[in-house]
C-alpha cells in the first residue's frame, strides 16, 4: 500500500532550493531554485510536474526561484502560495495566495494545513513553513540570520523538520568571501550557523520528532561532515533520523515511521 505521506528534497544549498512534500494526492512544492528539468527529475515517482497541486515560496531570491518561469510556463494553472512581500516582488501574471503570518489556509485536494511564519533573512518578507496533514507535520526553517521564541512556537510538534544549517563559522570566518559578504551571512538577516541551528534543534526536540534534514549547506563555507557532527551531538542515542540535504541530487523519498511516537534511543543517525 502506498503511503499517504512523502517527502523528498530535490536540491537545497546557496546555489538552489527545491523540495517536494506529498499529502495523499496532494502534490506541494516548495520553491523552485533550480532549473526546471532538475525540479522535473526531482518529481519523478511523485506525480511528476503535472501531479503538482501548488507551489509554495519561502521569498523571492535567485535560488529559490530560479525555475519558476518555466515552471509556470508548463503548469499555467499551478497556484503560488506566498507573503504578499514576496508576491509584490516577483509580480506573477499567475493565480496567487497570500500567506499571512500564522494564519492557516488550505492547499490541494487532501486538506493540507499551511502556516506561513516570519524569519529574519534579507529578502522581502520570508517565510517559514509550517505543513499539517493525515497527522503529520512538516516544517521548513531555513534562510534566517537568528531566531525567536516565535519561531520555536511555529515549528512545535514537527515530526519532519528541515533545518538551516549554512554555515560553520570557522570556515567562514577564515575563508574566501569578502568581508561585507561574510558579514551578512553571519549576521541575524544571513543565515544560521551550525552552532545556532544545533541551539535552535535543542529548542524544538521532543519525543514524536522523527526526521531531521540538514538544508540549506554553503559549499563554500560549510561540509556534510561538519553539519552532521554538530547536529549529532545534540542527537546522538535519540531515534531521530539525522541527514543532510545535498546541493544537487535528490534524496530518498522520505516517509513516517510506524506511528509517531519515538521514545527510545535505537536508530543510528544517517548520511546519505
Amino acid at each position: 500500500m502506498n503511503h499517504p505521506i512523502k517527502i523528498r528534497t530535490i536540491a537545497s544549498g546557496s546555489t538552489g532550493n527545491t523540495s517536494v512534500l506529498k499529502f495523499g494526492e496532494s502534490s506541494i512544492l516548495v520553491d523552485a531554485g533550480v532549473p526546471f528539468r532538475r525540479i522535473s527529475a526531482g518529481l519523478e515517482g511523485l506525480g511528476g510536474v503535472e501531479g503538482l497541486q501548488a507551489i509554495v515560496l519561502t521569498h523571492e531570491h535567485h535560488d529559490h526561484v530560479r525555475g519558476l518561469d518555466l515552471l509556470l510556463k508548463a503548469r499555467p494553472d499551478l497556484p503560488v502560495f506566498a507573503s504578499a512581500g514576496t508576491l509584490k516582488a516577483l509580480d506573477l501574471n499567475q493565480e496567487t495566495h497570500v500567506l499571512r503570518p500564522g494564519i492557516s489556509t488550505t492547499v490541494g485536494t487532501q486538506s493540507v494545513d499551511l502556516t506561513g511564519f516570519r524569519v529574519s533573512h534579507d529578502a522581502s518578507e520570508v517565510m517559514g513553513l509550517r505543513f499539517e496533514s493525515h497527522g503529520h507535520i512538516a516544517c521548513f526553517v531555513t534562510d534566517l540570520g537568528t531566531y525567536s521564541d516565535q519561531t520555536v512556537e511555529a515549528v512545535a510538534g514537527a515530526h519532519t523538520l528541515i533545518l538551516e544549517s549554512n554555515y560553520d563559522a570557522e570556515m567562514l570566518r577564515s575563508g574566501p568571501y569578502p568581508v561585507f559578504l561574510k558579514r551578512r551571512i553571519g549576521g541575524t538577516r544571513g543565515h544560521l550557523s551550525n552552532d545556532q541551528s544545533r541551539a535552535l534543534l535543542e529548542r524544538v526536540a521532543h519525543n514524536k520528532l522523527q526526521r531531521v534534514v540538514l538544508a540549506h549547506l554553503s559549499e563554500t563555507n560549510n561540509t556534510p561532515e561538519r553539519a552532521q557532527r554538530t547536529a549529532e551531538a545534540f542527537l546522538a542515542g535519540s531515534n531521530v533520523s539525522l541527514h543532510v540535504a545535498a546541493p544537487s541530487t535528490p534524496s530518498p523519498i522520505w516517509t513516517p515511521a510506524a506511528g509517531v511516537a519515538r521514545m527510545a534511543p535505537v536508530t543510528q543517525l544517517s548520511l546519505f
